[in-house]
């Protein structure tokens, strides 16, 4: 049952930061840049110029992931290729906590985010993946093994900005 958790603490932080993304980057577009290197404020800045129906669109692209992973880990007994696609997906949002905390400490303030990342995404996710490990459902080795995938999910998840950007104007 605490797998079927994952597409509701989804929600919950993805509208967390639907509520609060565009002001944010509205208030800070200057701060940004001056705080990253001009590149790289450059790309924050393009990746998250969307509207709020845009980002929601993407949130929507996301949350097909994340509930897609959950229906077939569960409805396959985590057999091998479901349980790779959730333990994917699931890493790569233990890993996404990491992003918050950095800019809000970047930032020295509240970021888009980081209150639901830090209270329930970071311990849902790290439960899960504890409990991965201690069923012996996954091992190191698995988790070693799946590194370039998590890296790979990362561009494609940030790409659903881009489609939504394209999909509505």
């Amino acid at each position: 049952m605490i797998v079927w958790l994952f597409p509701v603490i989804f929600l919950i932080h993805d509208f967390e930061e639907i509520l609060t993304v565009k002001g944010f980057m509205s208030r800070n577009k200057e701060q940004i840049v001056s705080l990253l290197s001009p590149k790289i404020g450059g790309f924050v800045q393009r990746q998250f110029d969307l509207t709020t129906v845009q980002f929601s669109v993407s949130v929507a692209f996301v949350f097909i992931f994340v509930t897609s992973s959950t229906y077939l880990v569960t409805h396959n007994n985590f057999a091998e290729g479901a349980l790779r696609y959730f333990f994917i997906i699931v890493a790569v949002f233990f890993i996404h906590v990491l992003t918050h905390v950095g800019q809000a400490l970047i930032f020295r303030a509240y970021t888009p985010g980081v209150i639901t990342s830090v209270i329930i995404i970071l311990p849902y996710t790290a439960y899960v993946l504890f409990r991965l490990f201690r069923e012996h459902i996954i091992d190191w080795n698995f988790a070693f093994a799946n590194i370039p995938f998590i890296l790979l999910a990362l561009p494609i998840i940030l790409g659903t900005h881009s489609i939504a950007r394209r999909l509505v104007k």
